[in-house]
């Protein structure tokens, strides 16, 4: 089974950019 690193560190990066990405719209819209 080979399973590359990079691949999940760039989903978790990519999925924290989006949380992040959607809480600044919901502060900046209040």
């Amino acid at each position: 089974m080979k399973y590359k690193l990079s691949d999940a560190v760039e989903n978790f990066i990519g999925a924290i950019s989006a949380t992040l990405f959607f809480f600044a719209l919901r502060g900046g819209t209040e």
